[in-house]
């Protein structure tokens, strides 16, 4: 055989043996929430409102919450990266500063018994303002009638993916709340229907697309070089 197509058939076992690299591709899923409300201190909740109100209202503190439902997220899929998006109505923040700060908390209690009606549950109320937080922010005037995006932590993340296949809750809490305003709310006015309230998750394809790595096309390079230098002594 001439040692140059032996050299090129040399190439192309090479090429098809040769480690490579993966290029994950990612998948976006946007998960609409299936529940949302909020309890008056020291733990009242109504549960035919989704309205998921924070803060002060005539100075009684409001804590929120979301509820989202994970059973379409694939178990051989890994959450890489979470955000909540809200729309904050107009006249949805009431804030005599135009900037009030909140935070998303884990949920322990169980979703069920969070979703119903509730009086005086002051360990629910607490929950949601206890915990590692899922991520900090500040609303401030202008993002009234906007679509707010709010990333989570990788903790929050690392949650998503142990609630994959059930459902997964987070509450809302004011934390730049002060005493002399009796009203400062954040999300006054939501959970109505048609307004965003989304959980939209960043996902690993299960199906990697193969990559040549820099090694395999580096080695490849080399074969090229022998072959010629072979073909020339033999020609």
């Amino acid at each position: 055989m001439n040692p140059l197509r032996l050299g090129l058939a040399g190439l192309i076992v090479l090429t098809v043996l040769a480690g490579s690299d993966t290029a994950h591709a990612v998948t976006i899923t946007t998960i609409a929430s299936a529940d949302s409300g909020s309890y008056s201190a020291p733990g009242d909740h109504v549960a035919a409102s989704d309205d998921f109100r924070t803060g002060l209202e005539g100075g009684v503190e409001r804590r929120g919450f979301l509820v989202f439902d994970l059973s379409g997220v694939p178990l051989d899929q890994t959450v890489l990266d979470a955000r909540i998006d809200v729309l904050l109505p107009v006249g949805g923040l009431v804030s005599a500063s135009g900037a009030e700060d909140f935070r998303f908390r884990p949920v322990v209690t169980d979703v069920a018994t969070l979703q119903a009606n509730q009086v005086g549950a002051a360990a629910i109320f607490a929950d949601l303002a206890d915990g590692l937080d899922y991520g900090g922010f500040t609303l401030l005037n202008p993002d009234q009638g906007q679509v707010k995006s709010f990333p989570l932590t990788p903790f929050a993340v690392g949650e998503i993916n142990a609630a994959r296949g059930g459902l997964f809750a987070t509450g809302l809490h004011g934390v730049s709340l002060s005493e002399p305003f009796p009203t400062q709310l954040l999300f006054a006015g939501t959970g109505l229907a048609g307004q965003t309230r989304d959980l939209v998750l960043t996902l690993d394809d299960p199906a990697p697309v193969p990559e040549p790595t820099t090694t395999c096309l580096g080695a490849l390079a080399l074969a090229a070089m022998a072959v010629r230098r072979r073909a020339r002594r033999t020609g």
